[in-house]
């Protein structure tokens, strides 16, 4: 059980949900936001 507990933690720290990948996405994360066309389109 402390096994499972330990590996659990790691993956919540190593790997961001859905809401921390938008969040960083938005204007206020750090990640530069993609465009939504390129200057083909």
């Amino acid at each position: 059980m402390i096994a499972v507990t330990l590996i659990q933690g790691l993956i919540w720290y190593f790997f961001d949900d859905d809401l921390q990948g938008w969040f960083e996405k938005c204007a206020f994360g750090i990640a530069p936001p993609k465009p939504l066309w390129t200057e083909k389109q």
